[in-house]
């Protein structure tokens, strides 16, 4: 009767879900990231409030937060990058607008920052891990390699300010603070008086609540497509409408903000 136990390699073993060797690990990362593909192609066909709502807080990073905690996802870096390209495809998709670098830097910083509060899973791999190890770091002695959360720690030391120390927490927004706010910083660094002055408006208490909410026709919570794709667009200084000359004699530009005048 033994000889109906099946052998498993090395590489192909899992535990509970998680991907325990290197083959495992990528069959795991690849599959969910063609479930994730495929739904984002079906989000279209929603509201686009509705559908950003449902990518943020059901079908993307929430699906693979159990394989990152679990497992040492965030060495898959080729893989990551092309969740993350898959959603950034998809929140172009919904928003109706061009995406570039600096607005998908916006998109993805949590909403108080003022950004959407879409992770990239890139960023917050190695903070999701070693909070994870840190929780249960009594147990971890003989599960979890010494060279494994070394390496995480490694790598989240080159995402975060060169001052930034790590936490004790095992909480894992206080990992993934240190790396939003870097991310934050460069961004402003680089931006102009009119973007760093909507960054930091965007920022304010109460400003991003429309963002959270929970799209309800009935509570009168719910915005059409091109209400959400203008309310995101400002919010994020994306390009919404062709130059055209408004009636005071400016030119408008493609951010609009010459409407808010």
């Amino acid at each position: 009767e033994f000889l109906l136990i099946e052998c498993v390699p090395r590489d192909h073993i899992t535990l509970l879900g998680a991907g325990l060797g290197d083959k495992s690990l990528q069959d795991k990362l690849s599959k969910k990231l063609e479930t994730l593909q495929r739904m984002c192609t079906r989000l279209t066909r929603l509201p686009s409030q509705t559908a950003f709502f449902l990518l943020k807080n059901c079908y993307a990073i929430p699906k693979f937060m159990y394989l990152i905690r679990t497992s040492a996802a965030f060495s898959e870096t080729d893989l990551l990058n092309e969740i993350d390209t898959a959603l950034r495809s998809a929140v172009q998709d919904v928003f109706n607008v061009t995406i570039l670098d600096d607005i998908w830097l916006k998109i993805t910083l949590p909403v108080k920052l003022g950004g959407f509060g879409l992770q990239c899973i890139s960023d917050i791999s190695t903070s999701a891990f070693i909070s994870s190890v840190v929780s249960v770091n009594k147990l971890t002695g003989q599960s979890t390699p010494d060279a494994t959360y070394d390496k995480a720690l490694d790598m989240w030391t080159n995402l975060v300010d060169e001052t930034a120390t790590a936490p004790s927490s095992s909480r894992q927004k206080d990992w993934t603070k240190h790396v939003y706010n870097v991310r934050r910083n460069t961004l402003l660094a680089n931006c102009n008086s009119l973007d760093v002055a909507r960054i930091q408006g965007c920022s304010s208490r109460g400003s991003g609540d429309w963002i959270d909410v929970l799209p309800s026709a009935t509570l009168g919570l719910s915005l059409s497509n091109d209400e959400f794709r203008i309310a995101a667009g400002l919010r994020l200084g994306a390009p919404i409408t062709p130059l055209f000359p408004c009636i005071c004699g400016t030119v408008c530009t493609p951010d609009a903000n010459h409407a808010l005048i």
